[in-house]
């Protein structure tokens, strides 16, 4: 589509996942505007100082929200303040970057968010598969997407059928499989940048294991189509793929 094509075009800095304990303040009411922000994973609140000095929580963001873009478009201080209701993981684009953005696009809000959540996507996937050359990766992202986990959600189940791959992005999750007994034993655990979901694909076999996120985490989804159509590009990847299969 026409905004893809912009998107590429745009020269971003690298982002890298910021991370916050529950509890602190991303955002301060009154200081400065100096960054917009993507929340990747946790919760956090926006609270409004009271004229009675307390303060009131006007509202509570999730996974693939976006906040900080008043202060910086409108150049005045933060209007609230963002509170990290738990553990939490942002990107965060400073204010030049934010700036230069604004005067060559007309995107903002909800775009400027995708176009940092695409620019995380292309590093997860690259981190994944370093040999795939990036124009092979950046075709497929269009049908890619950054999904988001409970602890305790299981992801792919052992014995469904295989036709995603997946990215661990942040957080941990643990392979389990079923014993002699029916009783689920935990095989591996996986952390940002380690993959799953590939062999089942490969081998054309219902998913040998149950995945299970044990903390919150995002993965980064690719279809069967896209992760075939990168393997079939990139010799190099197809090759470290199947050597992961083999270590399994």
């Amino acid at each position: 589509s026409a905004i893809e094509e912009e998107r590429e075009k745009l020269s971003l800095p690298d982002v890298d996942p910021i991370s916050f304990e529950q509890g602190s303040v991303i955002i301060r009411q009154g200081d400065r505007a100096d960054a917009f922000y993507m929340l990747l994973e946790g919760e956090v609140s926006i609270r409004k100082r009271c004229p009675a000095g307390a303060d009131d929580s006007v509202a509570r963001l999730g996974p693939g929200s976006s906040f900080g873009e008043i202060g910086l478009l409108k150049n005045v201080p933060r209007t609230a303040s963002i509170i990290a209701e738990s553990a939490v993981r942002v990107l965060r684009l400073d204010r030049d970057s934010f700036e230069k953005l604004v005067a060559d696009t007309d995107m903002l809000g909800e775009e400027l968010s995708l176009v940092l959540q695409r620019r995380y996507m292309t590093a997860v996937l690259s981190k994944a598969l370093p040999r795939a050359d990036l124009q092979t990766l950046t075709r497929q992202l269009p049908d890619a997407r950054l999904c988001y986990y409970e602890p305790g959600q299981d992801i792919v189940r052992q014995g469904d059928e295989a036709q995603e791959f997946f990215i661990v992005a942040t957080g941990k999750v643990d392979v389990l499989r079923s014993s002699s007994t029916g009783e689920p034993v935990k095989i591996a655990e996986l952390l940002p940048g380690d993959f799953f979901g590939e062999a089942g694909i490969l081998l054309g076999k219902p998913r040998n294991a149950t995945v299970r996120a044990t903390q919150a985490c995002a993965a980064l989804v690719l279809n069967r189509e896209c992760f075939l159509k990168i393997l079939d590009e990139s010799g190099a990847s197809r090759e470290d793929v199947a050597l992961t299969v083999c270590r399994r």
